[in-house]
């Protein structure tokens, strides 16, 4: 086949083809370029929607605060009633608060695995409801962060009254102030510290729970043991799980809750350089089958 054929293609090319529309060189037209480069680019990429920018929007929201208790470690539904639509989610934070703090709020706890995304289960009646599993006893605080579709949130705080749950705890720990997720066998106070430097705390474990429960010690028992009942060697503030030491000696700290008791020998020295602990076991106060910093289901 010669040359003149691909000449004569080419001009029977030009007389029934449109410039605009396609090249006889074989080359594509600039709107078939535009054409093919926007169907690349969707091919290429998904088309997403930008997420709107966030902005607070306050007063869109209403928690109705439950005029019931709680239950410790199980699932508890809030009636959320908002007031604009939209509402995609709540986050959550737990706080807690010590005794003496909960008006000033200056010193806020928030819980191990207090953090939570949850949906939002639409109403009949237009509200909303959340489920929450609170985490601790006694007074706690909630901050919640709801979410709509325009980027708007709303942040909301309140207080909750949370009461023992009827199961029981598959563990308890009986911890010291600094380290409460560990069994606490031996705690030591000095009767010459400036400043109260011991205390116990309570922790529970539940069913179907993953974190660990802190338990305010107001909701347990604290029974103290001396020796041959003899005089006190420490008291303990059952509000906040604080150790007075009294005089020097050890003293046999029993907490219950729960179904469950504990044994914590408390060792009170005069100072830091006292003789050391080890002097000091509390074993002159142990029952038979007892033992110390074990967690015993009644």
């Amino acid at each position: 086949m010669g040359s003149s054929y691909f000449v004569h293609a080419a001009m029977l090319c030009v007389l029934v083809s449109s410039a605009s529309n396609s090249r006889c060189d074989g080359t594509p037209a600039p709107a078939e370029l535009q054409v093919q480069e926007l169907q690349l680019a969707t091919a290429g990429q998904a088309i997403t929607p930008k997420k709107p920018f966030p902005f607070p929007a306050p007063d869109r929201l209403d928690v109705i605060v439950p005029s019931h208790s709680l239950k410790v470690a199980e699932e508890n539904e809030l009636t959320l009633r908002p007031h604009a639509p939209g509402l995609t989610g709540v986050t959550i934070a737990q706080v807690k608060y010590d005794p003496d703090d909960m008006v000033a709020r200056k010193r806020p706890h928030f819980l191990h695995g207090g953090w939570a995304s949850l949906p939002v289960l639409p109403q009949p009646d237009g509200s909303v409801s959340i489920k929450v599993i609170p985490l601790a006893l006694g007074q706690l605080e909630l901050q919640m962060t709801a979410r709509f579709a325009d980027g708007g949130f709303t942040k909301s705080n309140i207080v909750l009254n949370v009461q023992p749950s009827g199961e029981i705890p598959e563990k308890l720990v009986v911890g010291e102030w600094g380290s409460p997720s560990s069994q606490a066998r031996y705690v030591t106070v000095f009767l010459a510290a400036k400043k109260p430097g011991g205390g116990l705390t309570v922790n529970a474990f539940y069913k179907n729970v993953t974190e660990e429960v802190e338990i305010e010690p107001s909701f347990a028992s604290f029974k103290v043991r001396t020796a041959n009942n003899s005089s006190p060697v420490i008291s303990i503030d059952k509000a906040t799980g604080l150790i007075r030491p009294v005089r020097e000696g050890e003293a046999l700290v029993e907490t219950t809750f729960g179904g469950w008791t504990n044994l914590t020998c408390v060792v009170v020295q005069d100072h830091f350089d006292s003789p050391s602990r080890h002097l000091f076991d509390c074993r002159s106060q142990l029952r038979p089958g007892e033992q110390i910093g074990m967690s015993v289901r009644k």
